[in-house]
């Protein structure tokens, strides 16, 4: 249900930056719906993804499916086979700068190769720093530096920091991170993934960049006391270089240009003297739209959007 309910959140999210894009009267949006009656493997949709070939690609609870517009083709677990699925309860995809597919379910981490038609599968092995280490079917997967490598969040070994690993295509094996965290920190800090900002590497759940010189995760003002609790539940970075962090505790913004915290709300109360609304429950997703200068938050209290000109804020 959990999962349902974000995945609704996230979809209203997109829905709603899209009407504010064109305006809710000159919209006249259609939907078509997909489902089982159509050959879709099951009607929980986990994931989409359209790769560069102009295929949809959409997981279920049930299954992967390929969508070209007409017709639906259904990978799924087949026991005889290595090449196929593990298993088919699709978690994130994405696709990298060659085009193959990285798909994450319960039991594996997945390479499809959309040439031989084939999986390539990563079995979780927390004994070997080398071998996959996901921490969950929601593997955080993420394509950075010009799309050529494949990041993804991992186990930490004895879970006092934030861990990811970098697959290797040379040897087909993965490096894993690590990024310490104080004792403070790791009773709050709850990663959330990655994100590249100008060809630098950035992580967040507490707050790192990757120094590819050193080939290490450096924190950011880890030393630092920020005036509210960091635990960041979502972030976004919007088109002036600024990372908005939201926590259940309150909001920080980061400037990347000047690397300061240039402003914080310590409980989402008040920003910029116009905020009348508090946040502080569970925030899924933030989105920022360029268009409309526009903060957007999915959470358990429905959809909060922030101008962020004038400060004012509406709940949906």
């Amino acid at each position: 249900m959990k999962l349902l309910y974000r995945i609704l959140l996230c979809s209203l999210l997109a829905f709603a930056v899209l009407n504010a894009k064109v305006g809710i009267g000159q919209a006249h949006l259609k939907f078509q719906h997909l489902t089982v009656d159509n050959g879709l493997s099951n009607n929980v949709v986990t994931s989409i993804l359209q790769d560069r070939l102009g295929f949809m690609w959409i997981g279920t609870e049930d299954g992967l499916n390929r969508y070209d517009g007409k017709n639906i083709v259904i990978f799924k677990h087949t026991p005889t086979d290595s090449s196929s699925l593990a298993d088919n309860l699709i978690g994130e995809m994405v696709e990298d700068g060659e085009g193959n597919l990285w798909i994450g379910t319960i039991k594996a981490l997945h390479r499809y190769n959309p040439r031989s038609g084939k999986f390539k599968r990563y079995h979780r092995n927390l004994k070997d720093s080398s071998s996959y280490q996901g921490s969950d079917w929601d593997k955080q997967l993420r394509i950075a530096f010009n799309k050529k490598e494949v990041w993804l969040k991992a186990h930490h070994p004895d879970s006092k920091g934030i861990c990811y690993q970098r697959y290797n295509p040379q040897t087909d094996k993965f490096e894993r991170y690590v990024c310490p965290l104080s004792e403070a920190q790791q009773k709050v800090v709850m990663p959330h993934g990655l994100f590249e900002y100008q060809g630098e590497l950035y992580g967040v759940g507490g707050f790192f960049r990757f120094d590819r010189a050193q080939n290490k995760f450096i924190a950011i003002h880890q030393n630092q006391t920020p005036p509210i609790k960091m635990d960041h539940q979502a972030f976004a970075l919007d088109g002036k270089g600024k990372v908005w962090f939201v926590g259940k505790y309150g909001t920080m913004v980061y400037d990347l240009k000047s690397q300061q915290y240039i402003q914080t709300w310590a409980d989402n109360r008040s920003i910029n003297g116009a905020m009348n609304y508090c946040l502080d429950v569970t925030t899924y997703q933030v989105f920022f739209s360029p268009t409309t200068n526009t903060l957007w938050a999915a959470t358990f209290e429905g959809l909060a959007q922030m101008n962020l000109q004038t400060g004012g804020l509406i709940i949906i």
